[in-house]
């Protein structure tokens, strides 16, 4: 992606040009992550119980895997897509893809064109300038609520608390502190 980006930044013809279509390209890439923020947020999914990572051993070939729910979703999730992938590779609809696939991307074309359009008569720097200025508001509203925290208070859980990069208990004896909200 970054190569693709920088090719197309660099065969622009100038120097404004190129940093705005990057601009834009990494805007395309983030905005599905600035979305996704903001329904964590909106929503407080990272409150939710069932979306809280729970600490998982895992026995495999005589060995102790020490993982937690969140990263074997994911692994379980990437197994699918990988195996996705694998028997799309094998069968004759490798370029067309499945027929639901094909459909949806029919209906997003048919979307974009009309939006591009629409937005036709309009000079390219103008819609650059668009481009930043919705980036900006998506930037604004992810962070908008961030400053009205002042750290660790009795409300706010542990930073590790949950996380994937927590380290795990490496005793059996006692048993790990958990807090209760």
């Amino acid at each position: 992606m970054l190569a693709g980006v920088m090719t197309l930044s660099a065969l622009s013809g100038s120097a404004l040009g190129g940093l705005t279509l990057g601009l834009a390209y990494t805007f395309g890439m983030v905005f599905p992550l600035f979305v996704m923020a903001l329904a964590w947020d909106r929503y407080r999914l990272g409150e939710r119980q069932w979306l809280r990572a729970k600490p998982l051993r895992i026995r495999v070939a005589g060995r102790v895997l020490a993982t937690n729910t969140i990263n074997l979703g994911v692994a379980v999730a990437f197994a699918a897509m990988g195996g996705f992938v694998i028997w799309l590779a094998g069968s004759a609809q490798m370029t067309g893809g499945p027929g639901f696939q094909v459909a949806i991307g029919k209906g997003l074309e048919r979307v974009f064109t009309r939006i591009e359009a629409w937005v036709d008569p309009v000079p390219e720097p103008v819609l650059g300038v668009a481009v930043l200025a919705l980036a900006a508001v998506f930037v604004v509203a992810t962070l908008r609520d961030r400053g009205a925290s002042s750290g660790d208070g009795p409300d706010e859980p542990d930073e590790l608390e949950g996380s994937c990069h927590g380290t795990a208990p490496t005793s059996t004896t006692a048993p790990a502190a958990t807090h209760h909200h």
